[in-house]
């Protein structure tokens, strides 16, 4: 038996040990166990993710700029085919013949004129005579012929000022240029149709570009002549200069054996001017990633791929103009692999560090939170029956050597205050709002900007005469319960019922900094509300109340008001009477909601204003612009509201002005459309007694 007792005793020391293991070493191995594995995987999730997306975007990306490039190229090259086919149906007549010389050169100095980037417009026949117009280097025109059909064969230049005036006429019989030897004149004509040159440097500007031809013809399809225009390249490679995917990245383009059509920096196409031009190849620039890239095409023939020189990856794209376009260039794209990459392995490393100060964090809260949570539950069990039964009375219990009570005890504590606070204070939504924002329950207050509205019913006086106070009583709650819900609903906060009407703030307890326009759309909404409800009552034979609200925006005393016992949370101050007052003036105007300058300053570029007048205030010297605050029932139609509006701002202006006649002849043209208009009424009586 002693044994057993023995065992006994030993499995009961060992179960003790068990259970006296502290809990926050459990806790606290299992959140770092869990927190680093969670960080890892999503570390590496998240680049994993982020690099491919980044990779389809440069994809995306890569493809919009070929597009962009391709649409620029297209419409600088396209105007030129419908040019030149339709000079070549202009210059030849009905027998076949080519038009006067005046004619061909109007039209010539006409296409000159209204393209910039076409150099040169040539015309020229099978008898090697030849027309051409041609832009100098500084800006202005000039006009060359060759007349062959005189003995001896003269060549005339004639040059116009930039107004197109004829500044001087050379002349001369040593003719030695003949069109009919050039490549354009050749090419025409033997293709029978459109006709593109290769890339060459112009004599003129030394600037590449390219030629496009068309054969003259007669209907019969006798062959006339060639006419052609020469158009410059240097605004596509200007244009590539300017598009640098993410500031790093190249766009080029090129022909079929790889020469660069336009560049970035145009120098690189204007080096070789010397003899026959040739443009120079991708592998001739001196860049060694786009040499690689031309290699990896012509090995290969794909167009998306990624090459790496020096340790550095880049994306390259090549994109094949449309057959259309006749000519086989292609639209090179160019892009170091890290300016997309990039950004996700710089995520990846912020990420880390992040991760990093969260763990590191999260370590702190594991251990404050295991040493916390061994609370005695009788303890515990107990306080909280007590909460249960509202027993609020004395402090929550913290005398306890656990630290783990620490932090339940500071919760038990705050539920208290927080309760305690919910006594003192009316309506309980106010409560809640207070508890939420911390504000403790005391007296006292603070300056800050709030917007106030104040809301009268009209005419109530003489309706609480002509009903039971039973009656009346259900009556007006209705009134204010639909009142204050839509206030509640727009963030206001109520201040207090003022009989038959309501005082609310917005701004405070809990900050919006949108207040004023909230406030504005709260009474918008009790105007529609209270409609409605009229328009139910009067079925059941029931008055109508009729609302009238002031809102003004300013800075207010708000806070705690009272005694120790009991609490109101209200605001105080000239911002409270300016409000009020601006309530009473609806009264003179036979208006619904009038706000002051503060808020429409607010709100006006949100909602729909008219001026009213500028009124004074007591206690303030100067005078206060008021407005009033208008939807879309006041008029028939919302377009119908803004140009009433409008009418009436224009008539407002000119009486500010002191412009009385205007003034009253536009309130006048107002009244006629709007005859109840008490503000248009006033106004109109004013400028007739200050005339």
């Amino acid at each position: 038996m002693g044994t057993a007792s023995g065992k006994t005793r030993q499995a009961a020391v060992r179960s003790s040990r068990r259970v006296s293991i502290p809990l926050r070493v459990t806790i606290l191995t299992a959140l770092v166990t869990l927190l680093v594995l969670t960080v890892s995987v999503i570390l590496w999730h998240t680049y994993r993710r982020n690099a491919a997306s980044l990779l389809a975007l440069s994809e995306t990306m890569m493809e919009q700029v070929a597009q962009v490039v391709l649409v620029k190229t297209e419409a600088h090259l396209h105007p030129a085919n419908l040019l030149v086919k339709t000079a070549a149906q202009a210059v030849v007549d009905d027998r076949a013949r080519l038009v006067s010389k005046d004619r061909i050169e109007a039209l010539a100095l006409e296409i000159m004129a209204c393209q910039s980037w076409i150099a040169m417009c040539d015309f020229g026949d099978e008898q090697g005579n030849f027309l051409l117009v041609k832009r100098m280097d500084d800006g202005t025109l000039a006009t060359k012929t060759i007349d062959r059909n005189t003995e001896p064969a003269t060549e005339t230049w004639e040059y116009r000022d930039l107004n197109g005036h004829t500044i001087r006429v050379e002349r001369s019989t040593d003719v030695e240029y003949d069109p009919r030897t050039r490549p354009w004149y050749i090419g025409a004509r033997e293709t029978g149709g459109l006709y593109w040159t290769d890339l060459y440097i112009f004599f003129t500007g030394g600037r590449p570009g390219i030629t496009v031809a068309h054969p003259l013809t007669a209907e019969d399809g006798t062959f006339i002549g060639v006419v052609s225009l020469d158009v410059e390249l240097a605004e596509l490679s200007k244009f590539l200069a300017l598009l640098r995917v993410n500031g790093e990245g190249v766009a080029l383009i090129t022909d079929a054996a790889g020469g660069v059509v336009a560049h970035p920096e145009l120098t690189r196409l204007m080096e070789r001017q010397a003899g026959d031009f040739q443009p120079p190849a991708m592998d001739e620039l001196g860049d060694e990633a786009l040499a690689v890239a031309f290699d990896k095409h012509k090995q290969t023939g794909s167009n998306r791929f990624v090459v790496e020189t020096n340790a550095k990856r880049y994306i390259v794209s090549f994109t094949p103009l449309p057959a259309s376009f006749h000519a086989d260039w292609k639209i090179v794209v160019l892009v170091p692999e890290a300016v997309f990459l990039g950004t996700a392995k710089a995520a990846g490393r912020e990420a880390a560090l992040i991760s990093l100060a969260v763990l590191l964090v999260a370590l702190i809260v594991a251990f404050m939170l295991s040493r916390s949570i061994s609370r005695p539950m009788g303890e515990l069990t107990e306080e909280a029956g007590k909460i249960a039964r509202l027993d609020l009375a004395g402090d929550t219990p913290t005398g306890s050597f656990i630290k783990e009570v620490a932090m339940m005890a500071e919760a038990m504590s705050a539920m208290k205050a927080g309760l305690r606070a919910f006594g003192r204070y009316v309506p309980a939504a106010l409560v809640r709002r207070l508890i939420e924002t911390g504000e403790e329950a005391r007296v006292g207050g603070q300056t800050r900007e709030l917007t106030l509205m104040f809301t009268d019913i009209r005419g109530f006086t003489t309706i609480s005469e002509h009903m039971r106070p039973e009656d009346l009583l259900v009556h007006l709650s209705e009134h204010l319960d639909a009142l204050s819900k839509i206030i509640a609903s727009e963030d206001g906060t109520i201040d207090k019922y003022t009989g038959d009407g309501i005082m609310a703030f917005w701004g405070a307890p809990q900050w919006r900094p949108d207040h004023a326009l909230l406030a504005c759309r709260a009474a918008l909404l009790c105007r529609r509300k209270a409609r409605e409800l009229n328009a139910e009552w009067a079925k059941d034979s029931k008055p109508a109340l009729h609302i009238r609200i002031g809102i003004h925006t300013g800075e207010t005393v708000v806070g705690n008001i009272g005694s120790t016992e009991r609490l109101n949370y209200s605001a105080l101050g000239d911002s409270v009477n300016v409000a009020s007052r601006l309530e009473g003036l609806n009264k003179t105007y036979g208006t619904g909601i009038i706000v002051s300058q503060a808020t429409y300053d607010a709100t006006s570029h949100q909602l729909l204003y008219r001026p009213l007048d500028v009124v004074t205030v007591r206690g303030r010297h100067e005078g206060l612009a008021v407005y009033e605050l208008m939807d879309e029932q006041d008029y028939a139609s919302p377009g119908e509201a803004r140009a009433a509006a409008d009418q009436f701002t224009q008539a407002f202006r000119a009486y500010i002005g002191e412009d009385w006649v205007q003034a009253g002849h536009l309130l006048e043209r107002f009244l006629e459309q709007y005859p109840d208009d008490v503000a248009a009424r006033v106004l109109l009586d004013r400028c007739a007694q200050a005339t």
